[in-house]
């Protein structure tokens, strides 16, 4: 096989984008008041589509005025810089809407 192991779940990616839509009222109402549950939430959900990854994953949000900003940091590690710009394509377009993907080194 020619291709590398170290690629994506975009199986998992529909997932998580499924998972933070369906559960994004509760994502910007708990970001106020109990982020850190937030936090290994969207975790728990982000590990799988980069499950190569052994490291641990980084990224912030945060929503305000009704626009939301997801920070993903891709620690200056081209696949995971690759993975994470076809992540942020695959964000549904309602989503799209409120919230901004941004990929931080």
């Amino acid at each position: 096989m020619l291709f590398s192991k170290n690629l994506p779940n975009e199986e998992a990616m529909h997932s998580f984008w499924q998972w933070f839509s369906d559960n994004e009222q509760w994502i910007i109402e708990s970001s106020k008041t109990n982020p850190h549950e937030i936090v290994y939430a969207i975790d728990e959900h982000l590990v799988p589509v980069f499950s190569y990854f052994k490291k641990e994953l980084e990224f912030q949000f945060g929503y305000n005025d009704g626009q939301g900003e997801f920070f993903f940091f891709d620690l200056r590690n081209r696949q995971l810089h690759r993975d994470a710009l076809h992540l942020s394509e695959l964000m549904p377009e309602e989503l799209k809407k409120r919230w901004t993907f941004i990929i931080e080194h």
